[in-house]
């Protein structure tokens, strides 16, 4: 859920897809097509920014307003399964 708690995010491994949900009305507000995307868990930075940790263990960081993918931090050679979003700049992940 977003920091002011009106949106809510939705994806899913099989989909390559991510849908922002609008929480008051039900109603979906964007969603984000994208082959890069295999979401296994979706994290909110503020109101305008999410960060998908894909199946394959890849950080993106997209951006609300346009469904746009504007970083794809580097990842070592652990793959993220869940994150932590610490601050604006600053993501803590886990995985194997």
């Amino acid at each position: 859920m977003s920091d002011d708690g009106r949106l809510l995010t939705s994806g899913g491994v099989q989909t390559a897809a991510i849908s922002i949900w609008d929480v008051q009305t039900g109603a979906i507000v964007r969603e984000v097509a994208d082959g890069r995307l295999s979401p296994r868990s979706l994290t909110f930075v503020g109101n305008d920014t999410l960060v998908a940790i894909n199946d394959n263990g890849r950080v993106l960081r997209l951006r609300l307003g346009d469904g746009s993918i504007f970083q794809q931090p580097y990842m070592h050679d652990m793959s993220a399964m869940a994150s932590v979003v610490l601050d604006e700049t600053r993501l803590c992940t886990a995985g194997s």
